[in-house]
């Protein structure tokens, strides 16, 4: 048995690949998918965890 996997995409490109986006979406979605780094947002979204895990509140929650 020979398994076949489909080449890796984005959530974007597997959107784009059913043609259920209109011709008004398409164009704002490919501006937001060009201008967003995975990386930086990933970096960013460590940073407020670690500013939310910080605040005061934060530790009386848990308990």
């Amino acid at each position: 048995m020979l398994r076949h996997w489909d080449q890796a995409q984005t959530p974007y490109q597997r959107l784009r690949a059913t043609a259920t986006l209109d011709h008004e979406q398409l164009p704002c979605l490919q501006a937001l998918s060009e201008r967003t780094n995975p990386l930086t947002l990933r970096k960013e979204m460590y940073r407020l965890l670690t500013y939310l895990w910080e605040l005061p509140q934060a530790a009386t929650r848990i308990a």
